[in-house]
């Protein structure tokens, strides 16, 4: 009998900031409800600000694009927020079509993404 395991995220910590990238090129109906779960893991268990690192993705179906506002929503309950890191063109189109850039912040890069949380913590400090 063979086991196999999907393994769907890696998450790495840079200060105060936990990035979590996805590992697969699609998401849709049959794969999103397990991303969308050790997505929301890692955030609960660092309860702070995200990167959610979707530059290895290609292809994210309607059900799979809807996930990413109540992990948005959750991040911020616990007191965190979230930057999504967007390479794939299709994707930025599709973002850009249904206007979730003005619900979801989006970077071209992690480095962007981190240095955007970077900013607002020495912002916030000078208060």
């Amino acid at each position: 009998m063979e086991l196999f395991v999907m393994i769907y995220t890696l998450i790495k910590d840079h200060g105060e900031v936990r990035i979590v990238t996805i590992l697969i090129e699609i998401i849709q109906f049959s794969n999103y409800e397990d991303v969308f779960t050790k997505v929301k893991a890692a955030i609960s268990d660092f309860n702070c600000m995200i990167v959610l690192d979707l530059s290895k993705v290609k292809f994210m179906d309607s059900i799979s694009l809807g996930m990413l506002v109540p992990l948005l929503l959750y991040t911020r309950r616990l007191g965190g927020d979230m930057v999504l890191v967007v390479k794939d063109e299709k994707l930025k189109q599709m973002f850009n079509v249904l206007q979730l850039g003005k619900i979801l912040r989006i970077s071209d890069t992690v480095e962007e993404a981190v240095g955007r949380f970077e900013e607002e913590a020495r912002n916030d400090g000078g208060d």
